[in-house]
């Protein structure tokens, strides 16, 4: 099965031990599905779990966001969160990664519980003002 757009975002997760940190890198526009994924703007909400309020989001991105937080959250939570001295978490991207980083730091934080921070470069608008206003003291966009 072909995934549908903003599905199978490819993405990295590197760790350092000694640092105690993880970096989730995420890829950005890369190919003619990316393209379609971006094109795919329709805002919907991003979760229902969200504290503060419905939060509106890209559509395809928050499908992506979604499926890397299904995927990564667990992992992250389990491995890199325990009790004692837990891991920072970083989430990052560029361009189509940026905006899902974004919205991976937003699920992963509110949904899961999980205290990240996320740099997006070239982040496009992703969610509306007050949610990105909420989201100011743990995400980072560079324009």
């Amino acid at each position: 099965r072909t995934p549908a757009a903003g599905e199978g975002k490819s993405h990295y997760l590197a760790y350092s031990t000694e640092q105690r940190r993880v970096v989730l890198g995420i890829q950005g526009t890369s190919d003619m599905n990316d393209v379609l994924t971006d094109a795919m703007c329709r805002a919907v909400p991003l979760s229902p779990r969200v504290r503060g309020g419905e939060v509106l989001a890209h559509e395809a991105m928050s499908v992506a966001a979604r499926h890397l937080a299904a995927r990564v959250g667990p992992l992250l939570r389990d491995l890199f969160t325990p009790s004692g001295r837990p891991y920072s978490i970083a989430v990052t991207g560029h361009s189509l990664g940026a905006g899902t980083a974004c919205l991976l730091a937003v699920l992963l934080r509110e949904d899961i519980g999980i205290d990240v921070v996320a740099f997006g470069f070239a982040t496009p608008p992703v969610i509306g003002k007050d949610a990105a206003l909420r989201c100011k003291p743990y995400i980072l966009s560079v324009v």
